[in-house]
């Protein structure tokens, strides 16, 4: 913290600062303190000088000013032919007109004179983005502001207005900011008319923010899962997608995924591939989820049914014997047909 010019405080130290071009001007922790030269009372600690002055490169030093001491910082500018910096969040990055510049702080020396767009974007902060009229000689310190991204969650999706759904939860359509989403593991379920629905998962454990871009694609198939239990639960890529003895749910964008049963907390998973279009069938066995044939592909149902299937001529008799499941099961497993 800056001291007082003409009062000392008991635990203050005396930073004096000069420079070789007259009337440079000095910056202490982001506060102006006027040109050159300088001896202000400071808080024991580390501060931050800047000493500036057009077409000249800026002097940037961090001091440590210790009580009842004098500090001397004796700035020496070279020529230059003007400089932007900016300072922000750790591990933040710069963009400028759409360019990736490095991580922050950095110095710019090389921008042409004119308007600039620039944009900073960090793991666990908002991007914040604006705009510099740079001119010749010039020195620019931009500080950019650091919200934090905690409990925020963005949602955008092609095309848009696909109803969002947050861990079950019909929170809006996108595109979509939310605030003040708890940390921690989520699953959305994104849907629109006439569209596949995309199940995401999305992690902010850490702090950071919440992003998630999906493109809804027509089509998608149905997947129909038979737990055996009416409070079996079931979970597509980690996300619920419904509960009872018997699920369905989509059509789903195809894909692989993973696919998982829960009844009374014993869970099997696996993964399959969603085809593009139809009706995946799973079912729970024992410790493991596994593919179902349909009802017509299954020797029970030709057993269940016999001769029946085939009633008319010899037309239908060939339609029935087509679908017949293959290979033969083993066993006394007889099937009857006409």
């Amino acid at each position: 913290m800056l001291g007082g010019s003409d009062i000392a405080r008991a635990a203050d130290g005396i930073l004096k600062v000069r420079s070789n071009v007259a009337a440079a001007e000095v910056w202490v922790d982001g506060q102006s303190l006027g040109p050159v030269p300088v001896t202000r009372f400071l808080a024991p600690g580390s501060h931050a000088v800047r000493v500036v002055a057009d077409n000249f490169d800026p002097y940037v030093r961090k001091v440590d000013v210790q009580d009842g001491k004098t500090t001397d910082v004796n700035a020496t500018l070279v020529a230059g032919a003007g400089t932007a910096e900016f300072v922000g969040a750790a591990a933040s990055r710069l963009e400028v007109d759409g360019h990736d510049r490095g991580a922050l702080p950095i110095r710019l020396s090389d921008l042409a004179p004119g308007p600039h767009v620039w944009k900073v974007t960090s793991p666990k902060f908002e991007p914040a983005e604006g705009t510099l009229l740079f001119l010749a000689g010039k020195n620019y310190l931009v500080n950019v502001p650091a919200v934090s991204s905690a409990g925020v969650l963005v949602v955008d999706t092609s095309p848009s207005g696909a109803t969002v759904l947050l861990d079950g939860k019909d929170v809006g359509v996108t595109p979509l900011r939310l605030e003040g989403v708890p940390l921690g593991v989520h699953g959305l379920v994104l849907k629109a008319a006439d569209r596949a629905t995309v199940v995401r998962t999305v992690d902010t454990t850490d702090g950071s923010r919440g992003q998630v871009t999906a493109s809804l694609p027509s089509g998608g198939s149905v997947i129909k899962v038979t737990t055996g239990s009416a409070t079996g639960k079931v979970f597509l890529n980690g996300t619920p997608i419904g509960e009872g003895a018997t699920v369905k749910f989509g059509p789903v964008e195809k894909g692989r995924a993973q696919v998982a049963i829960e009844v009374d907390g014993d869970r099997a998973s696996a993964s399959f591939n969603l085809p593009a279009s139809g009706t995946l069938l799973l079912r729970r066995s024992g410790d493991e989820v596994e593919k179902q044939k349909p009802l017509v592909a299954r020797w029970g149902f030709w057993a269940a049914v016999g001769g029946g299937v085939a009633v008319g001529a010899g037309a239908g008799i060939a339609t029935a014997t087509a679908v017949q499941p293959e290979p033969a099961p083993s066993g006394d497993t007889v099937v009857t047909l006409p």
